[in-house]
């Protein structure tokens, strides 16, 4: 049994459900996986490709980047399931949002998960979560982040 450190969370078992989903849409078994995953360098045993599935077993982040490559998927793309939109998504047990906000949160395209601040308050409050994470981005997706923001409040006056 998994100790509490490392059981697989909400997200997680979402992923585990997209990885089954297109890995047998794919009609890949868990032996033909294995072996493209250790041509690409990132070896990972059926047995651990199952205990994947039945979420048994994390995924870490390099995991992720090259069982998405071998199934010819975005990342983005097995971690919040295609067809959710407005269902509920969960990011922890005690955290769930919409699964689109979720989507453009991964990808980047949106930062906030919560009305952390409007956003003409991007850069009133130096230090504020919004201005703390759109510093990281780079040029032209903060540029393109921050038209988002300007035209949803243009939407809302």
């Amino acid at each position: 049994m998994p100790s509490e450190d490392t059981r697989v969370g909400p997200a997680g078992e979402v992923l585990a459900a997209s990885i089954k989903r297109v890995r047998t849409a794919r009609r890949l078994s868990y032996a033909e996986l294995s072996r493209q995953l250790a041509d690409i360098g990132r070896p990972i045993p059926e047995l651990g490709l199952r205990r994947i599935e039945l979420g048994e077993r994390r995924v870490d982040y390099d995991d992720l980047l090259a069982i998405s490559y071998v199934l010819q998927i975005a990342p983005v793309d097995l971690m919040v399931n295609k067809d959710a939109t407005n269902e509920s998504y969960p990011m922890t047990s005690e955290l769930k949002f919409e699964a689109e906000s979720v989507r453009e949160w991964i990808r980047g395209a949106d930062i906030r998960l919560a009305p952390f601040a409007a956003p003409e308050a991007i850069f009133a409050e130096p230090g504020t979560v919004i201005f703390d994470a759109i510093q990281w981005m780079p040029t032209e997706r903060r540029k393109e982040v921050m038209r988002r923001w300007l035209e949803q409040d243009e939407d809302q006056s």
